[in-house]
């Protein structure tokens, strides 16, 4: 479990929430009780009872918060909370009697999360794409070596030619998914993919990563491509063109300008690129998630807190860090409101400035865990439900702005399987092609001159094959007292004691 340093200097005193409400002929007072009550036009509000994991802001009223530690949310899983409650006098009672608490009936309910920098998440996805980077570059030439084994292993294995990897940070772009948009908002509030880029920045003919990441485990051989791996072809230039070569072979050649192969052995090429296929889904990949892990757990990258949630199996889990900037860049709020006036219907569109732009304040009405009105304990998140959601659309802002809109913004980590041929960009693909370096002879009267005759291998012309796990990530914003996406169970660890 990374260790939690001290609170970074901030650049000043945070600044309170504009009051900006626009001329749009409504008193610039907060929403009214009917506004609240407000449905979309043909819409019903959504079935809230099914929330699991939801976020709040940790309650400092009776400075529970130790100074000079990095601020933090809570994650809060409702149905352990549920079961806690039923028996929290027995819990209470057990806990002040310094006894052990049995976990099925007092079960763990409530986690701090701190805060990491938007700056420290974007290295951790940078990290990311750089892992996914080095196991594409490396699972390419180590299928180049392994199928022109000894010409390249002799030109790039005992000389690094390589020329480092270059890898871009991402640009910190929050994601809607379709499937956290409540049926009745589906076509209002816009949806987007996760945009993370996992591929080369680049694509160069010549190797990005050391020359020890794909040579290494390769075995160097003695045997010339002549004629074990290939007859060459021959063209004779006199009064006329004649070629002896093999006309099977004419449609892998790419080099129109010399003869195919007269015989290409093309099972022992396939067997050779299919040894490299064997170390991409084995040691390259092993390495692959080792990268993976010490991009989200590095110790180096100072205000990054990521927390484990249940576990990175595919669609069971993430690994989510809660990020805030030092932005006071209120235009993105003004997006978001004039996206809702547009959207919504009636008075929820008329009074969506002044709900997004009020002086939110920490009012117990408004808790995360109580609906206002009611006493309908975590059976409802608070606000206005569909101005809520839109909130979705909000990016990384500063602590205090965080609070009083009552969101928060997660950078998450996540397993997909991935099934595809490497590279996947349609535009890297001439530079990537798996080919066998082959030669032609031209000759020229009495002069017999070798030309390059590459001869694509049929089996691996849309790509190198993968499949396997790939580590994506992305920002995901909600509401307070709202799901936190891909949260799921409870976490591997608990950051509370290094906190409290």
């Amino acid at each position: 479990m990374p260790a939690l340093p001290t609170r970074p200097a901030l650049p000043g005193p945070l600044p309170t929430l504009p009051k900006f409400l626009p001329d749009l002929g409504l008193p610039g007072a907060v929403p009214s009780e009917a506004a609240a009550k407000a449905q979309p036009r043909n819409t019903r509000k959504p079935d809230y009872s099914g929330l699991s994991n939801i976020f709040s802001f940790a309650d400092t009223r009776l400075e529970t918060v130790p100074k000079g530690k990095l601020p933090y949310l809570e994650v809060l899983n409702v149905g352990a909370f549920r079961t806690y409650a039923q028996n929290a006098s027995r819990c209470r009672a057990a806990q002040a009697a310094g006894q052990r608490t049995d976990a099925r009936t007092c079960p763990a309910h409530v986690w701090q999360v701190p805060y990491s920098l938007e700056s420290a998440s974007v290295r951790a996805a940078t990290d990311l794409r750089r892992a996914w980077q080095r196991l594409e570059d490396r699972y390419y030439w180590r299928a180049q070596v392994e199928l022109n084994n000894p010409t390249l292993y002799l030109a790039q294995c005992l000389i690094d030619t390589s020329r480092g990897l270059k890898t871009t940070p991402p640009e910190v772009r929050v994601t809607v998914a379709a499937s956290d948009v409540p049926q009745a908002l589906r076509g209002r509030i816009p949806t987007s993919s996760t945009q993370n880029k996992l591929q080369l920045d680049d694509y160069w003919p010549w190797p990005q990563v050391p020359a020890r990441d794909y040579c290494e485990g390769v075995q160097p051989t003695v045997l010339p491509g002549v004629p074990d791996m290939y007859l060459p072809g021959t063209c004779f230039y006199f009064v006329v063109k004649f070629c002896i070569e093999g006309q099977q072979w004419r449609r892998y050649a790419l080099n129109p300008a010399a003869p195919a192969p007269i015989s290409f052995n093309e099972a022992a090429a396939n067997a050779r690129v299919q040894r490299a296929v064997k170390a991409a889904h084995t040691t390259y990949f092993a390495q692959y998630q080792r990268d993976v892990l010490e991009a989200l757990f590095n110790p180096k990258n100072t205000y990054f807190f990521a927390l484990p949630w249940r576990s990175l199996v595919p669609g069971e889990g993430a690994v989510v860090a809660p990020v805030i900037s030092y932005s006071t860049d209120v235009r993105p709020l003004r997006a978001v409101a004039e996206t809702a006036r547009t959207r919504l219907d009636g008075l929820l569109g008329l009074n969506a400035y002044a709900y997004y732009f009020q002086r939110a304040f920490r009012s117990p009405t408004l808790g995360a865990h109580l609906l206002p009105g009611s006493q309908d304990v975590q059976g409802s998140p608070p606000g206005v439900w569909a101005y809520e959601e839109f909130k979705r659309l909000l990016p990384p802002t500063n602590p205090r702005w965080s609070e009083d809109l009552g969101y928060a913004t997660f950078f998450e980590a996540f397993n997909t399987t991935k099934t595809t041929f490497l590279p996947e960009p349609v535009s890297a693909k001439p530079l990537r092609q798996v080919v066998y370096f082959a030669t032609g002879i031209n000759v020229y009267g009495l002069n017999p001159v070798p030309v390059p005759q590459p001869m694509l291998l049929p089996r691996f012309a849309a790509g190198l094959p993968f499949a396997g796990l790939q580590t994506q990530f992305d920002w995901r914003s909600v509401a307070e007292g709202y799901q936190v996406p891909r949260v799921q169970g409870t976490p591997l660890f608990d950051y509370a004691p290094l906190i409290r």
